[in-house]
């Protein structure tokens, strides 16, 4: 598919057309400009260079091939100019050219140096939070997103963080520098403006063909070079300091337009669906997008006294720049929360528009959910105007029913954010048959179903390429329940916005479909308490639900709530204040470290808390309850230190570590152009253990660092964003701690194999409900594929080696396409599969079953192998579609004897084999890792009779902690456990089942096998 910026520069190099070549430097200039800004170190040189690039493409437009995308060609000729400049700068200076610069006066140097102590001690007096981000930004000339990545905030608060420090800096100085930070604060175009400019008058002019016919074009770029020539002597002193300005945001007219006319969600919806969204945020209707005077949970706290101002959001397909009615955005001021509020959402009208009133005037993060996101400076008393693009994605068709395939009508959609399962928004409701449809989605994104009376369906992952329509089945098959209560201090006194989550942090139902797609239990359920510390969630699944309350200033509180359908069940918390630990971080010199990650481990958990250390090094980390903690400070060039401390609620301890540079891999990573490839992952993995790996993310500069490493070979791979879809792009063995390392990820056609196919339905119709299976076996990698629209499919960036390949499909039986070895630069190519006619079993469970019993199926085909998957519909099942021949049907569940069941399959035909269900007692086995062994990722487990045959298994046991849990249940005798895990890791043991069962676990060590 042709880029925007591709078609704008074909109309220019055949019209002349300006304005296309604005639009060209409008969508490319910031990547260009960042790319510029990492080679050459100086914002100035990066603009220069941009304009030297951009001029060079004027000369050269006869040379781009239109079927190549015009990036990547811009891309090459800023290397080469960047390559060229290094060269230059290396040759002996010119003694006659300097004597024609103009020399620097000594009171400029002298103004320099006092400007630059009186920044140096203001900058000690401001808040801890502001520091880092100055002294990144004015010492040492970053970026706004390269500070977010040093300090590892969003980049939307450094936004924030640096705006008020400029303020604070400029109340601090003395009066003979206000001028310097009023242009500071409000500078005048430059930057790209000045870059566009230059380049669209040279453009007019029609220089780029004379100097082609005429000369070098370096004489032009000399004269075209950017100068910054500022008005004053202040000026140039501060951008000899190092202080980079701020971007100036295009103000709108100061007349508010009308408010926006979008739809609310559909009638039908109960308040308690309308309440605080998923992760807390209120859904807003366009009419009311400010704060009301009895703001519901969630809404945010507006800080009184601030200067207010209004935003004008206008959001344009991506495709065709028409306007994109009914797209949700969320709006955060910065400066006015606490941690646990969230910003507003809106939803633009017919016209693409939504009008955010009485906003505080400074910075605001604003992001379309399905779309882009974007920064912009509300001023006070006007309305700012900001432009974004909502994405030209998969539109999902979507049907929600009940257990009984009835439509639900008035249902609401949950769309997650991109990437992550567990956050989201609720973004449109079904009408009188059950359906809805969105827009804009893409293959990182989840989508689920919610309504009055029910618990929250399973997510259904999103497939199939831009521009394609994806059904989607929603079934809500379970009675749902509520939660209600309230969150209080040790005084009594109520608790206003505390964050309650309620739910399991990893899904614990997983449903296997018939195209061979997984759909996973529905998010965690995020409210915040109102000003009575009162809060309610609802659609909530039956049984126990874990609750986390965190709110500001107090240790976390874990508990739970025993939910049961139709009901709601009530708890009231208490929160105790928090504990917390101060220090200084230092590296192994003895220096302070700034930017340094201070946490509790493990990361990422829902109760933990991290910070960053100051320009001093200091740190203080909050948020603790009573116990022991586990603690990390790391920072990727310095090292990492970690140690173990007991708190106690209110307490305040010191922890100051000497980080250890301990052995790591580092380096850049870049792709064939040599540009820098940000937010790819690199992973590291144990030749001895390949499942025990290390992985971190590239910065805006292409920059990774992997730390505390054994004196091993690792594997090192490379992948894209969003990688786990696919192959990694570069693989590389026996990499051993050191570096820096340069890595250079190819074309994909350069050192991978592809695979081609088109597969069919045995009547000839394209099979695009489906996916390709690929299992690596040199790499050990496991990647799926989804089938195109037409049922045709190209993998790239397959590693040379032996692979193995099934087709899943909707409709059909899973088909193995059986072993194969691919070579670099090689197809292999299927051609045209068909897919043959399968049948079903289906059937009634009878006996000890009721709706709430959990039951697993498993299908073993003639060859032994998993041959389909099994859909329950209270007490009745069906399986998919399987392959002629023998087959074996196997249930099992908690509280309930092992059945099974022998059938054979013929084409287009149904078995029906009714099942009786026995009670049976349960017992709990739980497999821990023996000490000093690495943590496996998965575990599964067996039970034999004494003869030899199997009794139960499970391919997947449920982690609790640090364990893995089997919950058996079998009829009373003998047994033989056997359980492995993904590493190697093995236990085995006698069991004996009771006819109570046993409330004690059995608890079993996995360890190396004897052979080992």
């Amino acid at each position: 598919m042709k880029r925007n910026e591709d078609e704008c520069f074909a109309r220019f190099r055949r019209t002349g057309d300006a304005a296309a070549l604005g639009s060209v430097v409008d969508l490319v200039g910031p990547e260009l400009l960042r790319i510029a800004l990492h080679v050459t170190g100086h914002p100035a040189d990066a603009e220069d260079l941009v304009q030297e690039t951009l001029v060079v493409a004027l000369e050269r437009a006869g040379s781009w091939n239109a079927a190549q995308p015009l990036r990547p060609w811009l891309v090459g000729i800023l290397t080469h100019r960047a390559r060229h400049l290094r060269e230059r700068a290396r040759r002996p200076l010119d003694a006659e050219r300097l004597e024609r610069s103009a020399p620097r006066r000594p009171d400029d140097a002298a103004v320099e140096l006092e400007l630059t102590a009186e920044v140096d001690a203001a900058i000690l007096d401001l808040p801890a939070a502001c520091q880092p981000v100055l002294v990144l930004r004015l010492k040492h000339h970053l970026a706004v997103a390269e500070i977010a990545d040093a300090l590892r905030r969003p980049p939307g608060t450094v936004r924030s963080q640096l705006q008020r420090g400029l303020e604070r800096l400029r109340e601090r100085l003395p009066a003979s520098y206000a001028g310097a930070f009023a242009f500071l604060i409000d500078p005048p175009a430059r930057g790209l403006e000045a870059v566009r400019a230059a380049v669209l008058a040279q453009a007019s002019a029609g220089a780029a063909a004379t100097v082609a016919a005429s000369g070098p074009v370096t004489s032009l770029l000399g004269a075209l070079s950017m100068k910054h020539v500022l008005a004053s002597a202040v000026v140039l002193v501060c951008a000899a300091a190092g202080i980079t300005l701020l971007q100036s945001e295009r103000r709108a007219p100061t007349e508010r337009p009308a408010a926006p006319r979008g739809g609310e969600l559909a009638v039908g919806l109960r308040e308690e669906l309308l309440a605080p969204d998923r992760d807390g945020r209120e859904l807003v209707a366009p009419t009311e997008v400010g704060a009301p005077p009895s703001a519901p949970s969630g809404a945010p706290a507006v800080a009184s006294g601030v200067a207010r101002g209004a935003l004008l959001l206008r959001v344009r397909q991506e495709s065709d720049r028409s306007p994109a009615g009914g797209y949700l955005a969320t709006v955060e001021p910065f400066g006015i929360r606490d941690a646990f509020s969230d910003p507003l959402v809106v939803r633009t009208d017919e016209r693409g528009e939504a009008l955010v009133p009485d906003l505080p005037a400074g910075q605001a993060s604003v992001r379309v959910l399905r779309g882009r996101e974007g920064g912009i400076a509300i001023v006070a008393g006007e309305t700012v105007e900001l432009e974004l693009f909502a994405w030209d994605g998969i539109t999902a068709n979507v049907r929600v029913v009940d257990r009984f395939g009835a439509p639900v009508e008035g249902a609401a959609i949950w769309v997650s954010r991109r990437f992550e399962s567990n956050i989201g928004h609720l973004v449109d409701t079904t009408d009188s048959e059950g359906r809805a449809r969105v827009a804009s989605l893409t293959s990182t994104h989840y989508i689920g179903a919610q309504a009055p009376g029910y618990a929250a369906s399973l997510l259904a992952p999103i497939s199939g390429e831009p521009g394609s329509v994806h059904p989607v089945e929603l079934v809500l098959d379970r009675e749902g329940g509520a939660v209600v209560g309230s969150v209080a201090d040790a005084r009594g006194a109520p608790i206003e916005n505390a964050l309650v989550i309620l739910g399991p942090e990893q899904p614990t139902r997983t449903e296997h479909r018939p195209d061979g797609s997984f759909r996973h239990g529905p998010p965690l359920f995020r409210v915040h308490t109102d000003e009575r510390g009162a809060f309610r969630a609802t659609a909530l699944e039956a049984g126990a639900l874990d609750v986390l309350v965190l709110a500001r200033g107090f240790a976390p509180y874990r508990t739970e709530a025993a939910v049961a359908p139709g009901l709601e069940a009530r708890i009231d918390v208490t929160l105790q204040p928090e504990a917390r630990i101060v220090g200084r971080v230092v590296d192994a010199a003895g220096a302070a470290v700034v930017g340094a990650q201070v946490a509790t481990l493990p990361i990422g958990a829902l109760d933990g808390t991290l910070t960053y250390t100051d320009t001093r090094g200091e740190f203080v980390l909050r948020g603790l309850g009573s116990g022991e903690f586990r603690l990390e400070a790391e920072h990727r060039a310095a090292g990492r230190a970690t140690t173990t401390m007991r708190l106690r609620f209110g307490g305040e301890q010191a922890w100051n570590p000497t980080l250890d540079p301990t052995p790591r891999v580092f380096g850049v990573v870049r792709d064939a152009t040599g540009a820098p490839l940000e937010n790819w992952s690199v992973v590291l993995s144990r030749a001895d253990e390949p499942d025990l790996r290390a992985r971190c993310v590239t910065d805006a500069s292409g920059a990774f660092g992997i730390g505390e490493l054994d004196a091993l070979p690792y594997r090192l791979w490379v992948q894209q964003p969003a990688g786990w879809t696919d192959f990694p792009r570069l693989i590389l063995d026996e990499v051993v701690a050191g570096g820096p390392l340069e890595l250079v990820v190819p074309e994909p056609a350069e050192t991978s194999a592809a695979i081609s196919i088109e597969v069919a339905h045995a009547d000839g119709r394209p099979a695009s409900e489906g996916r390709l299976t690929v299992w690596h076996d040199e790499r050990r990698l496991w990647r799926e594929f989804a089938l195109g629209d037409a049922g045709t499919l190209l993998v790239e960036s397959v590693p040379p080696g032996n692979v193995s390949l099934e087709l899943q499909v909707e409709g059909a039986p899973w088909k193995s396409l059986g072993d194969h070895e691919v070579w670099a630069g090689a197809v292999l190519e299927f051609g045209r599969v068909t897919l043959e006619r399968g049948g079903f079993v289906e059937g009634a469970l009878r006996g000890a079953v009721d709706d709430t019993t959990e039951l697993a199926f498993l299908i073993v085909g003639p060859d032994g192998r998993e041959a389909g998957v099994v859909t329950r519909t209270g007490a009745r099942y069906r399986s998919s579609a399987l392959a002629p021949g023998d087959h074996r049907l196997e249930l099992r569940g908690v509280g309930v004897a092992p059945a099974t069941t022998s059938f054979t399959i013929a084409a287009g035909g149904t078995v029906r084999r009714d099942l009786d269900v026995f009670a049976a007692p349960t017992r709990t086995i739980a497999f821990e890792v023996s000490a000093g062994l690495p943590t496996p990722r998965s575990v599964w487990c067996e039970l034999r009779t004494p003869a030899g045959e199997r009794a139960w298994m499970d391919g997947n046991l449920a982690r609790e902690g640090e364990r893995w849990i089997a919950r058996v249940s079998v009829p009373p005798g003998l047994f033989r456990i056997h359980a492995a895990s993904n590493n190697g890791l093995v236990a085995e043991a006698a069991f004996t089942m009771t006819a109570e069962g046993d409330a004690e676990a059995m608890v079993l060590a996995l360890a190396r096998a004897a052979s080992d």
